[in-house]
C-alpha cells in the first residue's frame, strides 16, 4: 500500500499549473511517534518501556507493517514510496524539519532544512 495518499499525488500537478515551483513539508520526521502526539517519551517510563508497548500493538497502525531499524521509524517500505515522489521533475520538494533524537536524519530525494533557515530564506 502505497505511503501517499491520492489526495496529495493529485495536488502536485495541481501545484505546477498554478505556478508553484518548490513543495515544502513541515515536519516530516519519519517516525511513528507522530502516532502518539509525540508524547511517547514522556507517556512511558523509558523508550524501552514505549518499544515493548509498540511491538504488541503495532498491527493497529498498520495491518501489514513491518518494524523497521531503529524500531523508531516508519516502516521501510514508506521509505521506498516516498523515493517515488522526488521524480516530479518541474517540482522541488523541501522537508523543513527540525532533527530529534527520535527521528529520520534524512530522508533519500529531499532536501532538509531547519525551521529557522526556512523562515531566514
Amino acid at each position: 500500500m502505497p505511503f501517499f495518499n491520492s489526495a496529495a499525488i493529485n495536488l502536485y500537478p495541481l501545484l505546477h499549473y498554478m505556478g508553484f515551483k518548490e513543495v515544502f513539508f513541515f515536519g516530516m520526521d519519519m517516525s511513528m511517534l507522530g502516532s502518539f502526539e509525540y508524547a511517547a517519551p514522556y507517556s512511558f517510563k523509558t523508550m524501552w518501556h514505549f518499544r515493548r508497548y509498540f511491538s504488541k500493538t503495532n498491527r493497529v497502525f498498520n495491518a501489514n507493517y513491518v518494524r523497521n531499524k531503529p524500531y523508531y521509524l516508519r516502516p521501510p517500505y514508506e521509505f521506498d514510496d516516498i523515493k517515488r515522489l522526488p521524480n516530479h521533475p518541474e517540482l522541488r520538494f523541501t522537508r523543513v524539519h527540525d532533527p530529534f533524537k527520535w527521528s529520520a536524519p534524512s530522508v533519500d530525494g529531499f532536501r532538509t532544512i531547519s525551521f529557522q533557515e526556512f523562515l531566514t530564506q
